[in-house]
């Protein structure tokens, strides 16, 4: 059953069916009552009742107020037919002559089956309340056609046929027995048409909530694909940008002193190639994230690693130093990583925009609630090893970063050449697995109580 009503909740199937059922309903009602008044006595008005259903029959789903009159009107003018065909033929049995009710009187029932379709196909209350006034009216009428062309003389009423006055008072409650009998036959043909249609209606809409629901999925799908392509693209963006900046560090370096100090040569290209091989690796799993759907990539990226990063730039030149202010509470790992890639394009940028002497400071501050992010640098002097080609994706990565994990993050410049980036990360609300700690300073000093002591002006301080 679901079925059938999804092939008929399609727009073009149920355009066909409001269509051609009804023609081919006329074709076969109109086949059936040729063959049934076969060998009986024809006349024109017969053939033309015969034919005028049909025809209401075959309009009742292209033009339903055209079969609808035919519902209403045929009635009535086989009633204003009685008087002249009686005159006529000097009889009151004209019409039965005429029409053959007696046997053909079933015909009328093609009137609840246009008003059945009526409701079942056309949407609203005006097509719907046309067509059961129309039945009603149209049954009244032709109930009386009935009675006056004595349709009953089959079960013997055909002796009260009226014609003089007194037979009324015997046909009179037969009258009204055949208005209610053809008048219940039109409603039950309506509620069933308005049942159809309901029913019609609930499905479309449940296809359309479907077609909707797995249009919402693909959607979601897609966002969480550009999502994983946008976080992938931001990592492989740090890393290599990390990495190159250490690379051209040491180039330059090596470049420098080679004159001077040739034996730093092997040393200098052995920090190239460790740089370049950690970052090769870190780009195939961050590559082969896009395919596996466990995270490989960021077993590195966690605030134990924080002070390798500050181990890298210092190696190429850069005064950096790690403070950590309090005991930082344990965070999620994405918390973590999103620290991690902070810190990480902070000393990156530093690096190739401030060049060698630039001095780093980060801050990490675990005194209040969540951890607080501050990277302070400040250029020495030194030319910068890549020269800016407009506004990159660093900052904006970072600032998406923090976004996703509940935080915030600002990065802007300040007096004497320093540039601040301050962010916050929020606290766990519920840890299953308690995280790393933060390692001691890359200096090999653990923060001092002084800056424990002074701790919570550390980001206000940077900004002043």
């Amino acid at each position: 059953m679901d079925l059938i009503l999804e092939r008929l909740a399609r727009p073009r199937t149920a355009t066909w069916l409001r269509a051609g059922v009804p023609i081919a309903g006329a074709a076969l009602f109109l086949l059936l009552w040729v063959a049934a008044e076969a060998g009986r006595t024809w006349h024109l008005p017969k053939a033309v009742m015969f034919g005028v259903w049909a025809i209401g029959l075959a309009c009742a789903g292209i033009a339903p107020y055209v079969a609808l009159a035919a519902v209403l009107l045929f009635p009535a003018v086989m009633l204003v037919s009685y008087p002249i065909l009686a005159g006529y033929s000097h009889s009151s049995w004209a019409m039965e002559s005429a029409y053959g009710l007696s046997t053909s009187w079933p015909v009328w029932l093609a009137a609840p089956m246009i008003v059945g379709w009526v409701a079942a196909t056309r949407p609203g209350r005006v097509p719907r309340y046309v067509a059961l006034c129309s039945g009603l009216a149209g049954s009244t009428i032709y109930a009386v056609v009935l009675v006056l062309s004595g349709w009953d003389s089959w079960t013997g009423g055909g002796d009260l046929l009226p014609a003089s006055g007194w037979a009324w008072r015997f046909l009179a409650p037969v009258l009204f027995e055949l208005i209610a009998a053809l008048g219940a036959a039109v409603v039950i043909a309506w509620l069933i048409g308005i049942g159809l249609a309901a029913l019609w209606r609930v499905q479309i809409v449940t296809g359309a909530l479907e077609h909707t629901a797995a249009q919402l999925d693909e959607a979601d799908l897609e966002l969480r694909l550009a999502h994983d392509r946008g976080r992938i693209s931001r990592d492989i963006h740090d890393s290599l940008a990390h990495s190159l900046a250490i690379i051209v560090a040491q180039a330059e370096g090596a470049a420098a002193i080679h004159e001077l100090k040739p034996e730093a040569a092997p040393e200098s290209l052995a920090n190239i190639a460790t740089v370049a091989r950690h970052a090769l690796g870190e780009v195939r799993r961050l590559v082969e994230r896009i395919t596996d759907d466990a995270d490989v990539s960021e077993h590195t990226s966690r605030l134990e690693h924080i002070p390798n990063l500050i181990d890298e730039v210092r190696s190429v030149g850069v005064d950096a130093s790690l403070r950590t202010l309090g005991d930082p509470a344990p965070l999620a790992l994405s918390k973590q990583v999103a620290v991690f890639r902070i810190v990480q394009e902070s000393l990156t940028n530093a690096l190739k925009h401030g060049g060698r002497g630039t001095a780093v400071t980060v801050t990490l501050d675990a005194q209040g609630a969540g951890l607080a992010v501050l990277v302070v640098s400040k250029t020495g002097g030194g030319a910068p090893l890549v020269q800016s080609a407009g506004r990159g994706i660093g900052i904006a990565g970072m600032k998406e970063r923090a976004r996703l994990v509940g935080g915030w993050l600002t990065a802007v410049p300040s007096d004497d050449e320093t540039f601040v980036v301050t962010a916050f990360i929020p606290p766990d609300v519920d840890v299953e697995l308690e995280g790393p700690r933060v390692a001691g300073a890359a200096d090999g000093a653990s923060a001092s109580p002084a800056d424990a002591d002074n701790g919570p002006l550390a980001i206000e301080g940077a900004r002043g």
